[in-house]
């Protein structure tokens, strides 16, 4: 009886340390899976916001003067933008409204 019941305990350790390995080792897998998922979310992220700030400096990007004179219009209004502060006195063009 001896033998049989040395052998059962043997069976049920192994079968309780295989559960325990089973699950420490799965436990494993998950955790370096949700690292990968984290991983390849955060450069899809990352692409996206690369793309979105292409896409700003495309929409902003100052326009180039073209042969028919396109500066002019700027031209015209830093002209009589200036001209206005010239005639101003000192504390208006500073944007003060009480004097100095």
């Amino acid at each position: 009886m001896s033998r049989t019941h040395c052998a059962q305990v043997l069976r049920y350790s192994a079968l309780f340390f295989g559960i325990i390995y089973g699950f420490s080792h799965q436990r494993t897998l998950n955790a370096n899976a949700r690292a990968a998922h984290a991983e390849n979310e955060y450069k899809h992220k990352e692409s996206l916001i690369q793309k979105a700030k292409l896409e700003f400096a495309k929409k902003n990007m100052p326009q180039t003067e073209t042969a028919d004179g396109g500066g002019e219009l700027f031209q015209r209004y830093s002209a009589s933008s200036s001209s206005k502060l010239r005639n101003m006195p000192f504390w208006k063009s500073q944007g003060a409204d009480v004097l100095p």
